[in-house]
């Protein structure tokens, strides 16, 4: 989640509300993943489960689009910065996820808790911190791979990964070198190897200014970004190579489309008040995410909600884990702060 980046953007480009609004939808659709299984309820309710394969992949194109410049730049000191920005939420979540269990009397171990740590996914605390420890991995690996390969062989070579990961994992050797793993580790490393093409077309999309060009014909572009992503929500034109939840498939074009369509919704045209209530209400994307199985964990342990239909109970956990983040955002101590936003 780089809310922190998206932030620094804002004071000198103004801040991108269209992908500000297609955060915090996504980190919604990661509590529907995890809380809403079944899509059961209204009909209306439908179209939220055609969204499930889309939030890593976002996140990880705006990350990659947004440090564009910050790569390229090859600072050491802030990729320093970037590693514990992006490492020390983790540690934090970590240990409460740990202490939280504890209290709760569930069957929580040392080992849980290394692994945790280490990989982000132990089943028994909070498995979906594995994005934060590939999203670390692969901004390391972007860095090193710009600081020491010149640019143009370096942008060269990227898109040749590209080409050789679409074929990595459509030949199914992703899977089956790093299948027979261990659940800690197989989802991690395999995920590396699936987020690197979200991030090269992240990068492309900021190296070559493609949604700033289109801004020049913005009402023919959102209209064909729309359809286009309309279009690959209903039909399939790649079919999902095996792997591990985000292999190359329809949503590595859907992605791109669903981002170039949000860029391109010109948002920052509305009244100043409007725009004040969507910074706010997409604000702590990072704290929900990190913090939304421990509401769920402790709603279940109470017995709350236990018959609500997971599409309503998501609502609810993202309310709750939004207030909550909102409450330590106020505290005036940026190490608080960091943890939820």
């Amino acid at each position: 989640m780089d809310c922190e980046r998206l932030m620094t953007e804002s004071k000198t480009k103004g801040v991108n509300y269209g992908w500000a609004l297609l955060r915090s939808l996504m980190c919604f659709v990661v509590l529907l993943i995890h809380l809403w299984p079944n899509n059961d309820g209204p009909i209306f309710l439908f179209p939220f489960s055609m969204l499930k394969g889309l939030p890593v992949p976002i996140f990880i194109i705006l990350s990659f689009y947004l440090n564009k410049d910050r790569f390229l730049e090859n600072n050491s000191c802030w990729i320093k910065k970037r590693i514990f920005r992006l490492y020390y939420p983790h540690i934090v979540w970590t240990l409460v996820y740990f202490i939280a269990n504890l209290l709760m009397k569930n069957d929580v171990t040392v080992g849980a808790f290394l692994w945790q740590f280490f990989t982000g996914h132990s089943p028994v605390l909070n498995p979906p911190m594995w994005y934060i420890v590939v999203l670390l991995l692969v901004t390391v690996s972007f860095f090193l791979f710009f600081k020491y390969i010149k640019l143009k062989y370096a942008l060269r070579a990227l898109f040749i990964i590209f080409l050789f990961l679409f074929a990595f994992e459509y030949a199914g050797i992703n899977s089956r070198l790093l299948g027979g793993l261990r659940f800690e580790l197989k989802y991690p490393l395999g995920r590396f190897f699936e987020m690197i093409p979200y991030a090269v077309l992240g990068f492309f999309a900021a190296y070559y200014g493609v949604f700033e060009q289109l801004k020049s014909k913005r009402l023919f572009f959102i209209t064909l970004f729309g359809v286009v992503s309309l279009f690959l929500l209903k039909f399939k034109v790649i079919n999902s190579a095996p792997g591990f939840g985000y292999s190359i498939n329809n949503f590595t074009l859907l992605s791109f489309f669903v981002v170039g369509f949000a860029y391109l919704i010109p948002f920052e045209r509305l009244p100043m008040v409007v725009l004040r209530i969507i910074n706010f209400i997409t604000s702590h994307t990072l704290g929900v995410y990190c913090m939304h199985l421990l509401v769920a964990g402790m709603l279940r342990k109470n017995q709350i909600f236990v018959n609500l239909n997971g599409f309503f109970l998501s609502l609810f956990v993202y309310f709750v884990s939004f207030m909550f983040c909102h409450v330590v955002s106020k505290i005036p101590n940026k190490y608080f702060k960091m943890v939820v936003d």
